[in-house]
């Protein structure tokens, strides 16, 4: 055992001196820093390990090959991520991102070329990169500066991957899931290290022969900043390119542009109007966009039918989601992005597809993803996610970045168009009551009123139908997801809801409930533990946590967790899964995670010894009726896990 964590130590060691020398050679030789020198270092890297097989001698091999024409060996490169990277890229981001790589890779010197690939072929690089771990470590060291700007973007540690990793693959087991089956979802996805994770453990659990074909059934990713989307793609082609299901999105906005329904209805007046003039002129424009459109059409007509009818006799308009009128939509308005501004301007879609920029999580749950794998439509086995933490933004931003104040967004969420009555304030609370005849004398405690409300109206939340503030209600129902979500209108269409902003961190765990499978689907995150704290914010915990969702377990991180990104929040790990009968008490493993393997207080992180989350993994699958991973638990001695190290870390 010693000879072996000898090596492992030697093997880690050789690969941060690698890449400390390979950042020297590109920023000195070429001026490439940042993100330029993952463009430049990564696809080389990835080119090797994949022509060779990830084999010691065959990389060795290819590399001197390499050495021996400069010219043909970056040609390859190029043609390699021309041929086997982008036929298979669907988000148009990633393919500019990789026109750049190739660029980057091409436009570097000889001997700055020559001087890579020599380091590279070092047996020592070589046998490390062999290693799934290994290439982990080099990847997030060499893209380590691209998370500490704002926007919530953290790169999540290892040691917490890990964590949720095993936590959620053990209650799988429990369950006697087949874990190859699993679908893994990560709405923030960054650099995929919670994808490649996964795969890592499948990699070397099961013999799968296809790592693109089980990424392509198994694996999702969005995130919502370019450049998150580009390293995400990168790691995913270091691990065996499973980039197919990788998309820039914002993931809060499930419904996309449907809920601007003011705009939605503008666009099918005129399309029912003057759909047959138009057209012709799209067809004169570019014939295979007419065609396309033309194939939604009739479904688009039966669609409008529909809502108009339902405006005439001024009822609540109810939409099935998984309709083909709802498809045609969605299609129709994607389509006409390909259009030139003055024939979207004709059919009032201007509006509609400005708020389809980037796709939402329905369009592609419903019809990109569900094309690899149609079981998607039903829900995601798991969601793995470091969403963006926080309230308020860094280095002078201000509060924006970090919240949601568009209420065409706020408007998708019950946490904004529900309110909880003992969070309430005294003015609507009155409004309320003189709405239900309730007669209270004019000096009255809160309490005493929320009591008599509750009482009067058989339930604690209220909508905007309870105090009718609202015009038009429109019912989104999507079966297959098993949730119906009601939007409230006022006369012009805009959105009414009851708070002006709220947290992204604090929608998302609405959004994660949404997406996952409706009975037994599983969320592991990271959250600021003010959400499960605040006074304030109890009507999220009463709204998530005792009507839509279990919780499984909270693990409480130590201040400075996060110190190495530059951030302070304090966090904890949240481990919840949706129900379709929620119990009215429950039970769920909690621990506080003193030590996690790294120190808190240094901004690069530095390796630690003393690590809880072996203690706290074993702890949790003493109690789901696993065997114990060692024969004499380490942790009471020390403070590590003899288990933890010899499978994840070498110190």
């Amino acid at each position: 055992m010693k000879d072996d964590l000898t090596l492992w130590m030697k093997e880690r060691r050789n690969i941060y001196t690698f890449i400390d020398k390979i950042h020297n050679l590109l920023y000195g030789k070429e001026g490439l820093g940042g993100m330029d020198a993952v463009k430049g270092a990564l696809p080389i890297l990835a080119y090797i390990l994949h022509k060779g097989r990830r084999k010691p001698e065959t990389m060795k091999r290819i590399s001197d090959n390499m050495l021996s024409d400069i010219n043909k060996a970056k040609a390859d490169i190029a043609l390699f991520i021309a041929r086997e990277v982008e036929p298979k890229l669907k988000e148009p981001k990633l393919k500019q991102f990789f026109e750049s790589v190739r660029n980057t890779v091409q436009n570097l010197t000889p001997t700055t070329f020559q001087k890579f690939l020599e380091r590279v072929k070092k047996e020592e690089v070589l046998n490390a990169l062999t290693k799934e771990d290994i290439v982990g470590a080099l990847f997030e060291k060499m893209v380590y500066n691209e998370f500490k700007g704002g926007g919530g973007k953290y790169l999540t540690h290892r040691n917490l991957v890990i964590t949720m990793r095993e936590i959620s693959w053990s209650l799988f087991e429990k369950e006697k899931k087949e874990l190859r089956e699993i679908t893994v979802y990560d709405p923030c996805a960054g650099s995929a290290r919670f994808l490649t994770f996964w795969l890592d453990k499948i990699k070397n659990t099961y013999n799968i022969s296809s790592v693109e074909d089980y990424a392509k059934q198994h694996l999702f990713g969005t995130d919502k900043f370019p450049e998150m989307i580009g390293l995400s793609a990168l790691n995913m082609l270091l691990h065996g390119n499973g980039i197919v299901n990788i998309f820039r999105a914002d993931a809060t906005d499930h419904f996309g542009f449907l809920t601007d329904f003011g705009n939605v209805i503008h666009f099918l007046k005129t399309f029912t109007e003057k759909w047959k003039t138009i057209k012709p002129r799209i067809r004169a424009f570019r014939r295979e966009i007419a065609e396309e459109l033309q194939r939604y059409e009739n479904d688009v007509h039966k669609f409008a039918e529909q809502i108009f009818q339902a405006l005439k006799e001024g009822r609540e308009i109810k939409i099935d989601m998984n309709s083909p009128e709802i498809e045609a939509l969605y299609k129709f308005v994607y389509a006409s992005k390909n259009l030139p501004l003055e024939l979207q301007r004709k059919l009032k879609l201007e509006d509609l597809i400005r708020r389809s920029e980037l796709p939402c999580i329905h369009f592609l749950i419903k019809y990109i993803w569900s094309q690899n794998n149609p079981k998607i439509k039903e829900g995601f086995n798991l969601i793995l996610t470091n969403p963006p933490m926080g309230r308020t933004g860094r280095g002078g931003r201000g509060k924006e970045e970090l919240q949601i104040t568009d209420k065409f967004i706020l408007c998708q969420y019950s946490l904004a168009n529900q309110i909880w009555l003992p969070a309430t304030s005294v003015k609507l609370l009155r409004t309320l009551a003189n709405k239900l005849g309730v007669k209270l004398p004019k000096k009255v405690a809160k309490d005493k009123l929320v009591q008599e409300l509750i009482k009067k109206l058989g339930k604690e939340w209220i909508s905007p139908e309870d105090l009718g503030l609202y015009t038009y209600k429109v019912v989104l129902i999507d079966k297959s997801l098993d949730f119906e979500h009601s939007v409230y209108y006022d006369k012009n269409y805009q959105p009414v809801v009851f708070p002006n902003s709220l947290p992204i961190q604090v929608v998302m765990l609405e959004q994660f409930w949404r997406v996952v499978k409706p009975n037994g689907g599983k969320v592991f995150t990271v959250i600021d533990v003010g959400v499960l704290n605040n006074p304030g914010d109890e009507f999220i915990r009463r709204l998530l946590f005792t009507r839509l969702a279990k919780i499984n377990a909270i693990i409480e991180l130590p201040h400075g967790a996060f110190t190495y990104c530059g951030a302070g929040t304090k966090t904890a790990l949240l481990f919840y899964e949706r129900c379709k009968n929620m119990p009215t008490d429950y039970d769920f493993f909690i621990a506080l995670a003193e030590n996690i393997g790294y120190d808190t207080r240094s901004k690069e992180a530095t390796p630690l010894a003393e690590n809880d989350f072996g203690k706290i993994i074993c702890e949790i699958n003493k109690l789901l009726g696993h065997s114990i991973k060692c024969e004499k638990c380490t942790w009471e001695e020390n403070k590590s896990c003899y288990w933890w190290i010899t499978n994840f870390e070498v110190v």
